[in-house]
């Protein structure tokens, strides 16, 4: 019969089987002259700081050993040497060969002592001792000094144990949480003293969400402030915008006048995109370079800078090589006498004439050039090509559709030339029956070489201005109201009777001018239609297949040009 223990004795039994069984090694049976435990070894370990008080700590076991590991973790202290004495963060059951992990609750400017181990039912191991200073900045929250609509100023409390390399504030738009390396903008620190600093951030945008954090470099490492979020405030106090006189599709070489209408604002500077710069309130720029260029206005104030952007494409300029320069001078106007016999009566009497200098167009508006400025070509004779006159235009068309079109893609003004001007670009300063020849087969198409449609222009001689298609191909507008006295009455300088109106039909029943002849004698026009050699008046409204018009512009200013 088994004799019962006493009851007392059952809870020592009882922990004693557990820890046998608990710390029962992976071994042979023990021998009595050796024993074949064989203890975990330590392959490397790292130390990294990350805040002002906590560091990562990193280790790697080259071999477990038979041993059951119980558990493992890191022990560290102000003196060398630490052990499970000391400081310790246990890690519990060990299940692959490395561990990771964070250490919290260090001291600002400590040097510690740091050993990972493992511990088995045979004791504790050890890897090699390493130390770290803790030099990583602390900093406090951000306090916020002075706002505007697009500035912070902002303070900052920092304990730095080591020489601060860098100091600032970056910061995101938005919520989050910025870094060094993931920012939408930094501010460098300034003023530092008696562990604060302050940071100025300017180009900010009014009424908008940020998240700033301060920060401090040293040798040790990058310290962060907790993320403050911050709306700047809204501001009519100070706006960034602009217009210009164009379109945003420009020919090359167009003139654009910015009109600043910002406010608030005391600085301005201008980027056109094409590399140059200006810094005038309202400047004028030319675009020369093709391509999309990017407009930005920048407006300052106190710190505070906005920016107003806009985007232009310099599209080729359908008038390259278009002008010739026309010298002014004094011409007699009207009935000549190398235009004798076949003057009509409102040619009379011929009369002198000043005209100051100008250039003018080489031909007639193309058809290429119409559909460049409008983008529609409403010609009769399209088959004929883009270099052939655009016709079946009216006055008012030009007028109200293709002068403004041309004047937003050029930055320039424009206009149809007086009776007057067009006379004196015609005769070329020769006193000849045709623009340019007493031949009327030199320099134009008319009804007995024409074939009865348009021709490409420039294919006849030109005039002694350089000027093709002056007498022939096709008719062509003039600016003035139509008068039959015109030439008694007009004045000797720069002459014009333009219409009070644009719509010239609703002027005292006048119409305006069209120049035409069949001999195409200077004084009368052309020879577009061969018809009678004289002076018409057609309605504004006419659409034609015989009228056509060219461009004219002032030498002295490339700000007025006018059409032919």
């Amino acid at each position: 019969m088994a004799k019962r223990l006493p009851h007392f004795l059952y809870p020592a039994i009882l922990i004693a089987t557990l820890a046998t069984t608990h710390c029962t090694l992976d071994k042979e049976p023990l021998l009595p002259t050796y024993t074949n435990e064989k203890a975990p070894i330590f392959l490397s370990e790292n130390l990294t700081p990350i805040t002002h008080d906590s560091l990562r700590a990193k280790a790697r076991l080259s071999a477990r050993g038979n041993l059951n590991i119980l558990h493992y973790g890191w022990v560290w202290s102000e003196n060398p040497v630490p052990t499970l004495q000391d400081s310790t963060l246990e890690l519990g059951p060990l299940a692959i060969d490395s561990f990771e992990t964070l250490i919290p609750g260090l001291i600002l400017g400590k040097t510690y002592h740091l050993r990972p181990y493992v511990l088995t039912c045979s004791g504790e191991t050890y890897g090699p001792e390493q130390t770290i200073f803790m030099g990583i900045p602390k900093l406090n929250d951000i306090a916020l000094v002075a706002d505007s609509a697009c500035f912070l100023r902002v303070q900052c409390n920092l304990q730095n144990p080591l020489p601060l390399l860098e100091y600032g504030i970056v910061y995101l738009a938005g919520a989050g949480t910025p870094t060094l390396q993931k920012k939408d903008g930094q501010a460098s620190g300034s003023g530092l003293s008696n562990g604060s600093f302050q940071a100025d951030l300017t180009m900010l945008n009014p009424n908008t969400a940020y998240s700033l954090r301060a920060y401090a470099k040293t040798a040790s490492g990058t310290g962060y402030s907790r993320a403050m979020p911050v709306t700047t405030p809204t501001s009519s106090l100070l706006a960034a915008n602009f217009s210009i006189n164009t379109d945003a599709e420009l020919f090359q070489g167009a003139i654009v006048q910015f009109t600043n209408t910002s406010i608030g604002a005391i600085a301005y500077s201008w980027s056109f995109g094409d590399g140059e710069t200006a810094a005038e309130d309202s400047p004028v720029h030319i675009f020369n370079n093709l391509g999309n260029m990017t407009v930005r206005l920048t407006a300052e104030n106190g710190g505070c800078m906005l920016t107003k952007d806009t985007l232009l494409k310099i599209i080729p300029d359908p008038f390259q090589d278009y002008w010739v320069d026309i010298p002014g001078g004094t011409f007699m106007m009207g009935c000549t006498a190398e235009q004798e016999p076949d003057c009509q009566p409102d040619e009379y009497p011929a009369h002198q004439v000043t005209l100051s200098p100008f250039f003018m167009g080489k031909t007639e508006i193309t058809q290429g050039q119409w559909l460049a400025v409008t983008g529609n070509n409403p010609s009769y004779f399209y088959q004929c090509g883009l270099d052939c006159p655009v016709e079946t235009v009216s006055w008012e068309r030009i007028v109200n559709e293709f002068i403004p079109a041309l004047n937003r893609k050029t930055g320039l003004t424009h206009r149809l030339p007086t009776e007057a001007e067009w006379e004196y670009a015609a005769r070329g300063g020769q006193a000849i029956k045709y623009a340019g020849s007493d031949n009327s087969e030199d320099v134009g198409w008319y009804a007995d070489n024409s074939g009865g449609e348009t021709h490409p222009v420039r294919q006849k001689y030109v005039n002694g201005f350089g000027l093709y298609d002056m007498s022939g191909n096709i008719w062509e507008w003039c600016n003035d109201r139509y008068s039959d006295d015109y030439y008694a009455v007009n004045p000797s300088t720069t002459p014009s009777v333009l219409s009070e109106a644009l719509t010239v039909c609703s002027v005292a029943g006048r119409g305006s001018i069209v120049r035409l002849s069949a001999g195409s004698r200077i004084a009368t026009g052309t020879i577009r239609a061969l018809t009678a050699p004289i002076t018409v008046f057609v309605w504004p409204g006419t659409c034609n297949t015989l009228i056509s018009f060219t461009l004219f512009k002032r030498s002295a200013k490339l700000a007025n040009l006018f059409f032919k």
